[in-house]
């Protein structure tokens, strides 16, 4: 299973605890996963989702707000590797025009909009994300990358709840993309605290363990990058610098330099992998990195004449 649907099995079996929390939930449903119907001047509601679990939450908050039969059904999908489609329909007419009373949406007039009662209490405001985090939500596998997102139909449903969420300082933004509008969030701390906001606590813990564990990864594998690209410059240099040395030997001899620079040549030629710091606790004072690097420019630029003087 992967680490959305995890959260979203957690997220779904969370305690339902009063009215006001499962009519904000119920809220999201309608909007997000809901279609209307009408045969023989009756009026039907249907909600389709993919996940059993789910499903059982919609019909348990339906359940315990009206206490009204629902029809369940399971049917397969064409395609999208034939998963099941789980079908809830409430075709009591006098429960479905209460149901959109409760939720803001008799007439069918500003379906899209959030009521004010989710935007002035946490609590609700909390349980409809929840809701519509199960409805249309998804997480990356945190272990590739961090990114949650939400898929609306309209830009109108994308910017509230992208509002919504930034009542938590989560800097949610929204794009849209194939004709969709996606509410998303990038950062890591931004994912672990919606999380939180929607209740879902043991996927903060697994998020966390998975990021910790990916840092440390990550920074072991930036420093031995970082380490090995050090000693990659170290041995070019030194093998310049050796091959600088050896030909102002071949062409003039060391004996003809002064003599601090051929110290530091047959130090060099008899110490090819020591760091400048090493070769300069190996000289007589010691001598700083500063001054090693001095003394080594001053070969090369030596050994640049002569191969320019042969030259010519």
């Amino acid at each position: 299973m992967s680490f959305s649907q995890k959260a979203k099995d957690e997220a779904a079996k969370l305690m339902i605890t009063d009215e006001d929390t499962s009519l904000a939930e119920l809220m999201a449903y309608v909007r997000y996963v809901s279609s209307i119907s009408f045969i023989s001047g009756k009026v039907a509601v249907s909600f389709r989702v993919q996940k059993a679990a789910l499903a059982r939450r919609i019909f348990t908050v339906i359940r315990n707000l009206y206490d009204t039969d629902l029809d369940v059904g399971i049917s397969k999908m064409t395609q999208l590797k034939k998963m099941n489609i789980y079908t809830i329909v409430l075709n009591d007419t006098d429960i479905v025009m209460q149901m959109f009373k409760d939720t803001r949406m008799e007439g069918f007039l500003d379906v899209n909009k959030v009521p004010r009662a989710i935007k002035e209490s946490d609590d609700m405001r909390r349980s409809y994300l929840r809701a519509a985090f199960l409805a249309v939500g998804s997480i990356t596998n945190p272990e590739r990358g961090y990114h949650l997102e939400m898929l609306f139909e309209s830009e109108f449903e994308a910017n509230e709840v992208k509002d919504l969420m930034n009542v938590y300082g989560l800097g949610a933004k929204y794009v849209m993309r194939k004709g969709n509008y996606i509410t998303y969030l990038k950062g890591a701390e931004e994912i672990s605290d919606f999380l939180t906001v929607i209740g879902a606590m043991r996927a903060v813990l697994s998020f966390e363990n998975i990021r910790v564990v990916k840092d440390v990864r990550n920074n072991a594998n930036r420093r031995t990058n970082c380490e090995t690209a050090n000693i990659q410059k170290t041995v070019d240099a030194s093998t310049r610098q050796v091959a600088d040395i050896e030909y102002i030997d071949e062409m003039i001899g060391l004996d003809a330099l002064d003599a601090d620079l051929k110290e530091l040549a047959i130090l060099r030629l008899n110490n090819r992998d020591a760091s400048l710091a090493e070769l300069g606790r190996l000289m007589e004072p010691e001598l700083g990195k500063s001054g090693v690097n001095h003394r080594l420019k001053k070969l090369a630029e030596l050994a640049e004449n002569l191969r320019i003087n042969e030259e010519n």
